[in-house]
């Protein structure tokens, strides 16, 4: 049994399910207002909540979990730390029950999306400005196409890997053998149509990508879908390149990052943001972008970019049809599929701004006027936050070897021209070696060792904190133990987080 220490502080794991009624009553202060007519909206808890689904991030806890736990320990007027904010859902909670908070992030995406879910915004003049914006850009639209002879507007465009039999050579269409399957899936074993032989996917190389699927607006709320022969004829004016986004367009992701060794990004020919986009999406997300920075009003701004960025994850190559719909990229990791969904970026940003005007719109209703402040730095140094002033900490740190969120995140931090530098990111590299700058457990511990004595250093005498933590490697899981013993806390309680909807990947390892 470990000596204890004179300043060591309490922490929970995960944290149990509060049912007192102290909890219930402080609850419905906080919701009752209209949570019935909110419920109808999809504004309700866990992962259907708006407030959780403004934004795509590798990974998020349900605000309603977060404000269980916040309203369980602390109280009103006092102060929140989050040093790994990430989407800032702990931000957001503590706005939401009038408790202070403090965020940090290594991060520009998370700065990025927590100060936008924390702060007010006139929900009808960003959806006014949004409208004329999309309405100014429709006119000269790449994604309208003659379809049998008519111009059409086209919703998705599913782009097809054309594969090279490895015994005849002959062509083999993905889209071909994926309607063969049930739900549209590229088997593992792919026989070819012309030598009747079977092929193993993962030996095989994609030639090219073909056009093989449109969706086709027919009302505002019905797709027609057409199968595609022959090549299709854009109909409108296509947007013309601008030189001023190349130093965006040329933001290296280069061969020493963990997820391009990982997701075999050499075989995509990648190694810059603009690799990650067809032509028509990279020239319609340009377009795009130089109208939003345009806008004189820097909150309305700032809201319209937190819409562009979810739409610029979306409109990658990366982003996977879907047969039953809700066609969009993989979470936590950077994969190319075999039947790319080519979505039309100005419906992606309207539909998103719809989500946004009902998100703040709610927020404005239930928000307090309680303080939130957010600096980007590591968790490492909590220089801006005095000793011993944090009630209550609650947080969800890096996993280790699981998620690499400067990688997944580079997307939408390259359109905000500050990509999150790898040094300082806290993370185990399995495939990145240590002499190009790859980290092993012993980095890793070390960077937790020194972020959990930062939150030692300003958590109060007694203080608590709920950590969110996911591995499924024991020894990622003792290298954190014994980082947080060594910063001086103790383990008080250990349960499960219900997340209601696991990811596939959390299905696939919750054992």
């Amino acid at each position: 049994m470990k000596k204890q220490k004179l300043n060591q502080k309490t922490i929970t794991f995960f944290d149990k399910i509060y049912t007192q009624n102290s909890y219930l009553e402080s609850y419905q202060t906080v919701f009752n207002t209209q949570m019935k007519y909110d419920l109808k909206l999809g504004l309700g808890s866990s992962k259907g909540s708006i407030f959780y689904n403004t934004h795509s991030y590798p990974t998020k806890v349900p605000v309603d979990n977060i404000v269980k736990r916040i309203l369980s320990n602390t109280k009103q007027n006092q102060n929140i730390l989050d040093p790994f904010c990430g989407s800032g859902m702990t931000g957001l909670a503590a706005k939401l029950t009038g408790r202070n908070a403090y965020l940090s992030d290594i991060g520009s995406l998370a700065i990025h999306l927590s100060a936008n879910h924390v702060a007010f915004c006139d929900h009808v003049k960003l959806k006014h400005i949004s409208d004329i914006i999309i309405e100014k850009l429709k006119h000269k639209s790449p994604y309208f196409a003659k379809i049998d002879g008519t111009e059409r507007e086209i919703s998705y465009l599913v782009f097809a890997d054309i594969f090279s039999c490895e015994f005849c050579s002959k062509q083999i269409s993905a889209w071909e053998v994926a309607k063969q399957s049930p739900n549209y899936k590229v088997p593992s074993i792919i026989k070819c149509p012309n030598c009747n032989r079977s092929n193993r996917k993962s030996n095989l190389k994609a030639v090219e990508k073909r056009a093989s699927l449109a969706g086709v607006i027919k009302t505002s709320s019905r797709l027609e879908l057409k199968e595609i022969e022959n090549p299709i004829e854009r109909t409108r004016t296509k947007i013309s390149s601008c030189n001023s986004f190349n130093q965006i367009a040329n933001t290296p992701f280069d061969a020493n990052r963990e997820m391009h060794i990982r997701s075999a990004l050499h075989l995509q020919n990648v190694t810059k943001l603009r690799d990650f986009y067809s032509d028509t999406n990279w020239l319609a997300l340009t377009s795009l972008y130089q109208e939003i920075t345009q806008i004189a009003d820097q909150r309305i701004q700032a809201a319209l970019m937190l819409a562009f960025t979810n739409t610029a994850w979306h409109g990658t190559k990366m982003r996977r049809y879907n047969s039953k719909g809700g066609h969009r990229p993989l979470t936590g990791t950077l994969y190319f599929p075999q039947l790319y969904s080519e979505g039309n970026v100005y419906q992606i940003f309207a539909n998103k701004i719809d989500t946004l005007y009902k998100y703040f719109s709610s927020l404005n209703q239930y928000s307090t006027n309680s303080l939130v402040k957010l600096n980007r730095n590591s968790a490492t140094s909590l220089k801006t936050i005095n000793e011993s002033s944090i009630d209550y900490i609650y947080t969800d740190p890096p996993f280790g070897a699981n998620i690499f969120y400067a990688d997944c995140n580079f997307i939408a931090e390259a359109w905000l021209g500050n990509p999150t530098s790898i040094v300082d990111e806290a993370v185990v590299n399995k495939s990145l070696k240590s002499c190009k700058g790859g980290k092993d457990l012993d980095n890793y511990s070390n960077l937790m060792t020194k972020s959990f004595e930062e939150m030692n250093r300003v958590l109060k005498r007694n203080g608590c904190m709920s950590l969110v933590f996911n591995s499924s490697s024991g020894a990622v899981w003792q290298a954190l133990m014994d980082s947080l013993s060594t910063a001086g806390f103790e383990l008080t309680n250990a349960s499960l987080l219900d997340k209601v909807q696991l990811s596939f990947k959390g299905y696939k390892s919750r054992n």
